[in-house]
C-alpha cells in the first residue's frame, strides 16, 4: 500500500505561503470550474471554402483522361525532364518508355515516341551531355520497326528513321540501316514498306560509298524496279537518277541501271512511265555515247510515237522532257535523227483537238506549254532556215496563243530566245505583240529581263529605220516600254515593277538623251511622285539619277536636279521628302564630290527642319556617310554645316526621349567618322563627268538633237533657226536693236562655253518660257545674208492694228486655214526671239512666222497675236469680243472703221517693230494689257 501522505508538511506550499488562497477558495460561494459538469455544446455549420472550390475547377485535369493520353503528356514533356535531370532522367526512363512501346497497342503512343527519339537525336547537346544516345535510340528504332505488328505504326517508325538517317554516322548506317532497308524491299512485305524501302535506297545512295551502292543498293534498286505492285515501280522509277549520280560511273550505270531503263519504258503502267520518262533525262549524261547512240535514241522515239498514238499523260511528259532529251544528245545526232526531233516538235504542238473531246483538248493545251517552255532549247540547236521556217511560226503561234500560261512561259524565256538569235528582226515584233495582248502576267515576266533585251531591240529598230518603208521604229520601240510600266504598276507584283524600274537605266547608252527626257524620264517623275511601294519610288529615281548623268547640256540636268530639291524635297508627303534621303548613297557613288556638294547637299541639310521626326532621325543617320565623301580642308564649309545640322537636332526641344538617344547615337558616329583620305576615286568621276558633258555635248550639238522637252518646231522656226548671221544681242529702252555679225561663225564649243543653243526655249503649259538663262544668253539667231555694213531704217508706208473688243467670241482661225503674211518688210519668217519675251502658243508662231512687239495681255494672251487679216476675215470677226493685233498689209483704211496707226521704228528685211500709240487702246483696258 501507498504510504499516506501526511496533511500539512513542511515543503508543503499551501502552508508555507500559499494556504490563504486556498482557504478564499473554499470559503467562496463559486463553485470550481473543475467540479462543473461539461456540457456537450451542439456543432456549429461549416462555411464552404468557396477560394478552393473555385481553385479546383480551374485545374488542368480532364475526369475522362484516360492512361494513354496521361503518357503521351508525360512523352511530351521528356525533352524538358531530360534536361533538367541529366543522365539519371535517360538511364531511368528511356528503359521504360522503350518497354511500354513493346505493350502498347495506341498509334498516339508510337507516334509521340518517335517524335521524342527524333528530338533526341536531332539535338546535339543531349549527345554531348550522355554520350552514346543516339546509338542507343537508333538501336531502339530498329527494334520497333520488326516488333511493332501494327503496319501503321511500323511505318511511323520508318519514317522515323528517314528522318534521322543524315544524323547518324556512316558505320552505323552500313551495318544498320542499309541490311533493314534491302529486307523492306522484299516482295513478302507490305506495298508501304516495299515503297518506304526505295525511299530509303534514295537516302543511302547520299551517304554511303559506291562499292556499297554498287554491291548491295543496286541488285534491290532491280528487284524493286520488278515488283508486282505498279505503285512501288513507280516510287524505284523516280529515284533510279539518284542512283545514277551516286554511282557516277559509266560502265557501271551502262550494266545496273539500263536494263531497268529499258524495262520500265516498256510498262504497261502510264505512271510508271510516266516517272521513266522523266527520269531518262537525268540518267542520259551518266551513260556512255555508244549506249545513247545506239539504245537510248531508239528507245526514246519508240516511247514518244507510243505516245503519239496513246494520246494518254505520258505524252505531255514526252513534251515537257523532249527539250532535255535534245540538249543531252546533241553531240551524238545525225541530221536524220536532229530533223526528227524538230518533226515530232513541231507535231506536238500542233496536235489535233477535237471540240468534243475535253479531255484531248487538255492534253494539248498542256503539250503546248510544255513546248513552249522548251522553245529555247530548240532554238539554240536549230538555226537559219529551220529556224526561220519551223520555229519561227510557232513562236509567233505561242504569242496569239488563247491560253495565258502558254504567253507567260514564252515571256519568261523570251530573253533567252533574244540572246541566241539577235540577229533576228522578227523577234521585236514578237516582244512588240506579247506587250500589246495587255496581260499583266506576261509583261510580267518580260520586264524581269529587259535590260538584257534592250541593246538588242535597239539595234534592230536602228537597222529597221533605214528601210523604207520601215516596220518598226525607235519611237515605237519607246512607246512599248512605257505601255510596259502602265501595265506593271497597277498590279500588286512589286518586286516586278521594281525590276521594270531598274531595267530601265539600261537605255541610257541605247536612247538619245533628248529623248530619254522626252520619254522617260516623265515616266520616272510620276512613279517617284506614285508609286505605293518605296522600292519601286527608290529604284525610280536611281534610273533617273542614271540618266542625268547622260545629259550634256546643264539645263536639262538641271530639270532632274530641281525636281529633287524643289518638289521631292518639300513635297506635303513625308514617304515622298523621304526619297531624297534615299538617293544619297546613289549619289555619292556614282557622282563627283563636287557635285553633290553644289547641287544637292543644300536640299538634303534643309530637311534638318522637316517637321517628321523620321526624316530628321534618317539625315542624322546619313550624315557619316556624307561626311566620309567630303575632304578637308576643301569642304570645311560643308563639314560645318554638317555639325551646324546635329547641333540644331540635338538642342531642339521637339525631339522626344528617344528620338534624343539616337541622334546622340548617330552624333557620335558622325564624330567618328573620318574625311575622304584619297581623292583619287573622286577625281575620277570628276574627269568622267567633265568628259560626259563636254565631249558628249559636242557629240549631240553635231547631230542637232534638241535636248530639252519642248513642243515639235514648226517647219518655219527650223529652217530660220539655221540661218546665219544677225543676232539680237540687247534692247535699248524699248527698242530691240540687231547687230550685224559679218564673216563670223561660231564652233559649236564657243556657242557652248557662250550659253548659245540652236534650241527654242522650253514650252510651259503651252507657252515659252523666258528663264534666267535664256535671258542672259542671246540666241543665235542668223539669216544667210552676210554684210559689213548695216542696214539703216528707212520709214515706210505703214500697217494698221485693229482693236476690237466685242461679244462673244468664236473660236479663232484654225492655223491651216490662216494665209502667211504679205508684209513687204517680212520676206522670210523669223522666230520669235527669247529678248523680246513672249509667252505665244508654237502653233501661232508657226502659222503667222512673224516678229511681234513686246506686249503683255492679262485675260486674253492666247489670242494675243499678229494675226494678218484679210478683207475675207472681217465678216468673221463681227458680234465678237475679241482682242487682236494684226498686221494688215492689204486693207485699205477707208475699209475700217476702227484702224489706229502704228508708228515704225525700226525695221530690216526680217524685222519690223512697231510702235502703237495710246490712242489705240481703250482707257478700261489699259489694266489689263500694254503694248510697246
Amino acid at each position: 500500500m501507498a504510504e499516506e501522505q501526511p496533511e500539512s508538511s513542511a515543503l508543503d506550499p499551501e502552508v508555507e505561503g500559499f494556504g490563504e488562497k486556498r482557504d478564499l477558495k473554499e470559503m467562496s460561494p463559486m463553485p470550481d470550474p473543475s467540479e462543473i459538469p461539461e456540457v456537450q455544446e451542439e456543432p456549429k455549420p461549416k462555411k464552404l471554402d468557396w477560394e478552393a472550390l473555385i481553385a479546383a475547377a480551374e485545374e488542368d485535369f480532364d475526369l475522362l483522361e484516360s492512361p494513354v493520353d496521361a503518357a503521351a503528356k508525360a512523352l511530351k514533356t521528356m525533352p524538358e525532364t531530360i534536361a533538367t535531370c541529366g543522365e539519371e532522367a535517360i538511364s531511368r526512363l528511356l528503359p521504360l518508355i522503350q518497354d511500354m512501346i513493346s505493350l502498347a497497342d495506341s498509334l498516339d503512343i508510337h507516334c509521340d515516341t518517335s517524335d521524342l527519339y527524333k528530338a533526341l537525336i536531332k539535338d546535339t547537346k543531349y549527345e554531348s551531355q550522355s554520350p552514346g544516345l543516339k546509338d542507343k535510340l537508333v538501336t531502339y528504332i530498329l527494334e520497333n520497326v520488326e516488333r511493332v505488328r501494327d503496319n501503321v505504326a511500323a511505318a511511323a517508325w520508318l519514317e522515323t528513321l528517314l528522318d534521322i538517317i543524315d544524323c547518324i554516322s556512316v558505320d552505323a548506317v552500313t551495318e544498320l540501316i542499309v541490311p533493314l532497308a534491302i529486307s523492306q524491299a522484299a516482295p513478302t512485305k507490305r506495298i508501304q514498306r516495299r515503297v518506304i524501302s526505295a525511299r530509303l535506297l534514295e537516302k543511302l545512295c547520299a551517304i554511303i560509298p559506291a562499292e556499297f551502292i554498287r554491291k548491295d543498293l543496286a541488285p534491290c534498286a532491280k528487284m524493286l524496279c520488278q515488283d508486282p505492285n505498279a505503285t512501288v515501280r513507280t516510287a524505284i522509277a523516280q529515284r533510279l537518277s539518284v542512283i545514277a549520280q551516286s554511282l557516277n560511273n559509266s560502265t557501271d550505270c551502262v550494266s545496273l541501271l539500263l536494263p531497268c531503263l529499258i524495262e520500265l519504258c516498256k510498262d504497261d503502267d502510264p505512271g510508271v512511265r510516266e516517272a521513266i520518262l522523266n527520269t531518262i533525262a537525268v540518267c542520259l549524261p551518266y551513260f556512255t555515247k555508244e549506249s545513247r547512240k545506239t539504245v537510248v535514241i531508239p528507245l526514246l522515239r519508240k516511247c514518244t510515237e507510243q505516245a503519239l498514238i496513246l494520246r494518254d499523260i505520258s505524252l505531255s511528259v514526252v513534251a515537257k522532257q523532249l527539250g532535255p532529251w535534245l540538249f543531252a544528245l546533241k553531240e551524238i545526232l545525225s541530221p536524220q535523227e536532229q530533223r526528227w526531233f524538230l518533226d515530232t516538235f513541231c507535231r506536238i504542238v500542233n496536235l489535233a483537238a477535237p471540240e468534243s473531246d475535253k479531255s484531248i483538248q487538255n492534253l494539248a493545251l498542256n503539250c503546248r506549254r510544255m513546248c513552249a517552255y522548251n522553245f529555247p532549247c530548240f532554238a539554240m540547236i536549230y538555226g537559219g532556215d529551220s529556224f526561220n521556217d519551223k520555229l519561227l511560226p510557232i513562236l509567233e503561234k505561242f504569242t496569239a496563243d488563247s491560253d495565258e500560261e502558254v504567253r507567260c512561259t514564252v515571256a519568261a524565256g523570251f530573253h533567252e530566245i533574244v540572246l541566241l538569235k539577235p540577229d533576228e528582226p522578227a523577234l521585236l515584233n514578237v516582244f512588240i505583240e506579247l506587250v500589246k495582248s495587255g496581260a499583266v502576267e506576261v509583261v510580267q515576266h518580260l520586264v524581269k529581263n529587259l535590260n538584257k533585251m534592250l541593246p538588242i531591240f535597239y539595234a534592230i529598230a536602228r537597222k529597221e529605220q533605214e528601210k523604207k518603208p520601215p516596220k518598226v521604229t525607235k519611237v515605237l520601240l519607246d512607246r512599248m516600254i512605257v505601255s510596259c510600266n502602265r501595265l506593271v504598276r497597277n498590279t500588286g507584283n512589286w518586286r516586278a515593277h521594281e525590276a521594270y524600274l531598274i531595267n530601265l537605266a539600261s537605255l541610257k547608252s541605247l536612247v538619245t538623251p533628248n529623248d530619254l527626257l522626252l520619254t522617260f524620264v516623265p515616266v520616272l517623275k510620276q512613279e517617284v511622285l506614285t508609286a505605293r511601294a518605296l522600292p519601286c519610288r527608290i529604284a525610280a529615281a536611281v534610273t533617273m539619277l542614271h540618266f542625268m548623268r547622260e545629259f550634256p547640256l546643264a539645263r536639262n540636268r538641271h530639270v532632274i536636279i530641281d525636281f529633287f530639291t524643289k518638289i521631292v524635297a518639300k513635297h506635303e508627303s513625308c514617304h515622298r521628302r523621304r526619297i531624297l534621303l534615299d538617293i544619297v548613297p546613289m549619289l555619292l557613288q556614282h557622282f563627283s564630290r563636287s557635285f553633290f556638294k553644289q547641287h544637292f547637299l543644300e536640299a538634303v541639310l534643309k530637311l534638318n527642319d522637316d517637321p517628321v521626326s523620321n526624316i530628321r532621325l534618317q539625315l542624322c543617320r546619313m550624315m557619316p556617310r556624307i561626311k566620309m565623301s567630303l575632304l578637308f580642308p576643301e569642304d570645311e564649309k560643308a563639314l560645318l554645316s554638317l555639325e551646324k545640322s546635329v547641333r540644331n537636332l540635338l538642342t531642339s526641344e521637339s525631339s522626344s526621349q528617344n528620338d534624343r538617344q539616337l541622334l546622340q547615337l548617330y552624333a557620335c558616329e558622325l564624330s567618328r567618322a573620318e574625311t575622304l583620305d584619297n581623292p583619287k576615286s573622286d577625281s575620277v568621276k570628276l574627269s568622267e563627268e567633265q568628259k560626259l558633258w563636254t565631249e558628249i555635248d559636242a557629240v549631240s550639238s553635231q547631230e542637232t538633237v534638241p535636248a530639252i522637252i519642248e513642243e515639235p518646231e514648226s517647219p518655219h522656226a527650223q529652217k530660220s533657226s539655221l540661218r546665219k548671221g544677225v543676232v539680237h544681242k540687247k534692247k535699248v529702252g524699248n527698242l530691240v536693236v540687231a547687230e550685224g555679225t559679218p564673216n563670223t561663225q561660231l564652233s559649236i564649243a564657243q556657242e557652248k562655253s557662250n550659253g548659245i543653243s540652236l534650241l527654242k526655249p522650253p514650252m510651259v503649259n503651252g507657252y515659252f518660257s523666258s528663264s534666267s538663262e535664256s535671258d542672259s544668253k542671246p540666241p543665235a539667231w542668223k539669216t544667210n545674208r552676210i554684210e559689213s555694213k548695216a542696214r539703216i531704217a528707212v520709214v515706210r508706208p505703214q500697217p494698221q492694228i485693229i482693236i476690237t473688243q466685242r461679244s462673244p467670241s468664236p473660236m479663232p482661225p484654225r492655223p491651216e486655214e490662216t494665209k502667211g503674211s504679205k508684209l513687204p518688210l517680212s520676206s522670210n519668217p523669223v522666230p520669235v526671239s527669247p529678248i523680246e519675251q513672249l509667252q505665244l502658243p508654237d502653233r501661232l508662231v508657226s502659222s503667222f512666222g512673224v516678229p511681234l512687239p513686246s506686249f503683255q495681255v492679262g485675260f486674253l494672251d492666247l489670242l494675243s497675236a499678229l494675226i494678218p487679216l484679210e478683207p475675207a476675215l472681217l465678216d468673221q470677226l463681227q458680234g465678237s469680243e475679241l482682242l487682236s493685233l494684226g498686221l494688215l498689209p492689204d486693207v485699205q483704211v477707208d475699209e475700217l472703221k476702227l484702224l489706229k496707226p502704228l508708228q515704225l521704228l525700226f525695221w530690216t528685211d526680217d524685222v519690223a517693230l512697231y510702235e502703237c500709240p495710246p490712242s489705240a487702246i481703250r482707257p478700261d483696258e489699259s489694266s489689263k494689257f500694254e503694248c510697246h
